[in-house]
């Protein structure tokens, strides 16, 4: 850190932890300030330690021992690397036994309870229910898409939505090739941008394609403690996976599960003790999902498909390795497939011991009635997941689920400062102890009663950055409206906000994002490919054809959809540019906020 960082951060906290003022947040300053940071990030407030109604004083305590515990920018001595590729490993072991374990699942001589043989049955039935037998392909490849995040062949610097369309060589598995050629073959408006001009079936060259081993292994930045490890896939590959991610997505949709709302599991965990719920949370759940459990659980076509498209190599520290894993973070149906193993191992427990209560999974944040206590764990840990005890509870009164934190039924989530408090993120820093202390209180009409503990603290930045304090927000009350960017968050005040359509107008810095020539072609075809125009074809025409001959060949797919697509070949209606994610500059500029609040400290 530099000397600036060091002097802001160290203000800010000590000023935290004397509002806050309690034994806890006397032991973090002092951890921090002798430069005890590897300490610092292991102190934690235990649920257990609290009594059940001083949720005051534990709020405090958890505070003030999360608020550093992810930051990346802590002298911690930890080499968070070595970390990071240590947990590659150990999930690799992980995945490797459970694969050993799960082939012998059904033996005769194997010690496993047939209890818990039925509840993978049962489970698996379940999943069948869910998605069905047949892996849908003719809904599925309109679902393709293309993803933000960097590829086997495509570095972070080249990462924008035309070079992908357009890359000189697609990176792609040999498993996922005839899918991906048969995903081509049928969107005209993407071979027009790759410099083709189709006008019946479509065989494309391999010239086009690169055919590769798997993905490339990569360690990204987490907290003070380790990386984390991703995967960057081959293109192809990640474009194929992210629609039938989405597929798996609709089919839970179906089942109750709505992975596009957080706040289902949130509020579920705020009642959990009233409806007698428990949270429980997996270590290393996305990295532990291993290749035998998913073709034990799923439909033998649907474990074919996905297993043809994942990566069955890896490229990391300098050498390829087989996996064991079914598929890791940053696969683009990871996400959609741990959720839906969780779904119907925990659904299939909770009927085969006769208990009601509900069950919700999001991800790896599994909530379900407390009587699974002492069979959930056993279930999990046969087929080769790992439970994380600090972040499960079946008992006492706090619950976490989805990012929110629950003691005896009342809100106590932390905030946390991840990154160095330096330009826009000083804002960000201030802004977010303003809003947390405004959380912690209530409002009354324009009035919002805010904290007074943190008062102080966020107080800090603005007398140490002056320069910019010109640049301020009016506070806003709606979470949804708020925004931690663009200056210092303010009371109302007449002179700094001015009036305007209904809408309160104030001079903020904003982000300008580096502009790039758009490829014309290329943002048409991405445009047509997430346009609801680009319909699937009529499912009853489709019903006679098997799987595999549309899979396969797709001749009489393309047949059907020339028809009905009829898409022209006319230069496509597009002019402008794209942005690269992170590429830009702040500037001064005008920003219109639906309300303006009053502050007051209690």
């Amino acid at each position: 850190m530099t000397l600036h960082i060091d002097r802001l951060m160290s203000h800010v906290f000590e000023e935290l932890c004397r509002g806050l003022d309690t034994p806890k947040s006397l032991a973090a300053w002092l951890l921090y300030d002798s430069g005890e940071h590897a300490q610092l990030v292991q102190l934690c407030a235990r649920p257990s330690d609290y009594l059940d109604s001083d949720h005051v004083r534990f709020r405090d305590d958890y505070l003030v021992t999360e608020y550093l515990s992810k930051s990346k920018f802590l002298a911690t001595g930890i080499d968070t690397a070595a970390a990071g590729s240590a947990a590659f490993y150990d999930a690799e072991r992980q995945c490797a036994a459970a694969n050993v374990g799960l082939r012998h699942l059904f033996d005769s001589d194997w010690k496993v309870s047939n209890f818990y043989r039925q509840v993978i049955l049962l489970a698996s039935e379940k999943i069948e229910r869910c998605l069905g037998s047949h892996v849908p392909w003719t809904r599925i490849i309109d679902r393709f898409r293309w993803g933000k995040g960097a590829t086997y062949s495509l570095k972070g610097e080249d990462v924008r939505l035309d070079t992908k369309l357009c890359e000189e060589q697609i990176s792609v598995t040999q498993e996922a090739l005839p899918f991906l050629r048969a995903a081509m073959a049928t969107d005209y408006a993407w071979l027009r941008a790759r410099g083709l001009d189709p006008e019946g079936p479509v065989s494309l060259c391999d010239g086009e394609f690169l055919v590769v081993r798997g993905s490339r292994g990569l360690l990204v930045p987490k907290n003070a403690k380790t990386e984390r490890f991703i995967a960057a896939e081959p293109s192809g590959n990640i474009f194929l996976q992210l629609g039938v991610g989405a597929e798996i997505r609709r089919c839970l949709h179906r089942m109750g599960i709505n992975l596009d709302d957080q706040s289902i599991n949130q509020g579920l965990a705020k009642r959990a003790l009233v409806d007698g719920l428990a949270t429980v949370d997996l270590r290393q759940a996305s990295d532990t999902i291993s290749r035998e459990l998913v073709w034990l659980l799923l439909p033998q076509r649907w474990a074919s498909f996905l297993d043809a498209l994942r990566s069955p190599e890896l490229y990391f520290e300098g050498k390829w390795f087989s996996l064991s894993k079914f598929s890791s973070m940053g696969n683009g149906f990871t996400f959609e497939l741990e959720t839906l193993i969780f779904w119907g191992l925990t659904e299939a427990l909770r009927d085969c011991l006769h208990v009601r209560g509900r069950v919700s999974v999001y991800g790896d944040d599994i909530i379900c009635p407390i009587e699974l206590d002492k069979f959930l764990p056993v279930l999990l840990d046969l087929v080769g997941f790992s439970v994380n005890t600090k972040k499960t509870h079946f008992g006492g009164v706090f619950r976490e689920s989805c990012g929110k934190h629950f003691f005896g039924g009342y809100d106590v989530t932390p905030i946390y400062q991840k990154d160095e408090p330096r330009g826009q993120e000083i804002h960000r820093l201030v802004n977010r102890l303003i809003y947390h202390a405004i959380d912690r209180g209530c409002r009354l009409g324009d009035t919002l009663l805010a904290d007074r503990k943190l008062r102080f603290a966020s107080r800090i930045p603005g007398r140490l950055h002056g320069r910019r304090e010109h640049c301020r927000i009016p506070i806003q009350g709606e979470v949804e409206a708020r925004s931690l960017d663009g200056g210092f968050a303010v009371s109302y005040n007449r002179e700094i906000f001015r009036y305007q359509d209904g809408k309160f107008s104030c001079r903020v810095w904003v982000f300008r994002p580096k502009q790039y020539p758009a490829f014309e072609y290329a943002i048409y075809a991405a445009r047509a490919r997430k346009s609801e125009e680009r319909s699937t074809v009529d499912d009853s025409i489709l019903r006679a054809v098997p799987h595999s001959t549309v899979a396969r060949t797709n001749y009489f797919l393309w047949a059907v959809r020339k028809l009905q697509l009829r898409i022209s070949t006319e230069l496509a209606p597009f002019t402008g540019t794209v942005t690269q994610r992170d590429e830009g500059s702040w500037r001064i500029g005008k920003r219109l906020y639906p309300e303006a609040c009053t502050l007051r400290w209690v």
